[in-house]
């Protein structure tokens, strides 16, 4: 046995076991949902194992499946810096961010601001982490990025020179 097939990934949260895997129809299921991305199946189930519920035990985990394990899946990939994930997740932030401007009434700049500053806070740490990483899984990835986009649009609304109010 080589060394090289000796060596464990280590797991996501410090102190941490290793993380308990996922089977491996979730795991491809998860990947054929994003052609293009890589991914290992461990560094999903590291970071399925560090959103868990503190008080699942591994055994339990094994058994449990995250409900958005594809988004997971994805929101991984992008924060190991995959460009095709990379450029799922852009698709997703320009989606939702005209979507969220729209519904805010913003000025016409809304919309690619957010955009910006919304992509540069999921992937770029500011306090330790990228926001990314605090996906768990408990929503589908879009209404995450949904809810994000529009705190984001509500604060840069009158700072981008448009009074509060509903629309129109």
């Amino acid at each position: 046995m080589s060394l090289r097939t000796q060596e464990r990934k280590p797991s996501l949260a410090l102190g941490e076991q290793t993380p308990v895997l996922l089977p491996r129809d979730t795991y491809d299921s998860a990947r054929e949902a994003w052609p293009g991305v890589a991914l290992e199946r461990e560094a999903l189930a590291a970071f399925v194992d560090l959103h868990a519920d503190a008080v699942e035990s591994r055994e339990v985990r094994l058994r449990h499946t995250p409900p958005n394990v594809k988004d997971l899946f994805l929101a991984c990939a992008c924060l190991h810096g995959d460009p095709k994930a990379n450029s799922y997740l852009e698709s997703m932030v320009a989606q939702e961010a005209s979507t969220v401007a729209r519904c805010v009434a913003g000025p016409p700049d809304l919309a690619p601001e957010v955009r910006r500053q919304l992509r540069r806070q999921l992937l770029t740490p500011e306090t330790g982490v990228p926001k990314l990483a605090r996906y768990g899984g408990g929503s589908p990835l879009s209404r995450w990025i949904r809810m994000a986009a529009l705190r984001l649009a509500l604060s840069l609304r009158s700072s981008l020179g448009r009074p509060s109010g509903p629309k129109p």
